[in-house]
């Protein structure tokens, strides 16, 4: 069940934030901080971004990898429920690195539902660290329209 209208795409994305507070305080999803930028309904695109902070770090001193692919995982997934209006469960993620990410900075995570059908949405998204503009990472996913609705 795609959305329809502009209006209803926020009010699912809004509704599942909302349910991602209700959440212990310390799961992922509450400890990364994210917060929507911008999106677009017409172009199926969201874009959240993430601070980088100390506890995100590799002993290389720079954004630990499993940290991106979960800002991935987290950014697809609510676009994929605004956009399809069902919890996501995760059924692929394919990650590819392309920099280090330092901390003290942001990563925006550029989403797009490139398929929204009846059982699955497929997403595409870039990471992109927002002091130097340069894309750290790319990903693709693909999200299981479930039948637990959002809102």
């Amino acid at each position: 069940m795609a959305i329809k209208t502009e209006a209803e795409m926020l009010a699912r994305f809004n509704g599942y934030l909302a349910y991602l507070d209700t959440l212990e305080e310390d799961s992922i999803n509450r400890k990364l901080k994210f917060q929507l930028e911008e999106y677009s309904f017409e172009d199926r695109t969201v874009t959240l971004s993430f601070p980088t902070e100390k506890w995100m770090l590799n002993p290389g001193g720079v954004v630990h990898g499993g940290l991106i692919s979960t800002m991935f995982d987290i950014s697809m997934g609510c676009s994929a429920a605004a956009f399809s209006g069902y919890y996501p469960p995760t059924v692929t993620l394919s990650v590819a690195f392309l920099c280090p990410v330092p901390d003290n900075d942001r990563i925006l995570v550029n989403c797009r539902a490139t398929k929204v059908g009846g059982r699955f949405v497929q997403m595409n998204a870039q990471a992109v660290i927002k002091s130097s503009g340069e894309v750290c990472a790319t990903a693709s996913g693909t999200f299981y329209n479930s039948s637990q609705k959002v809102i």
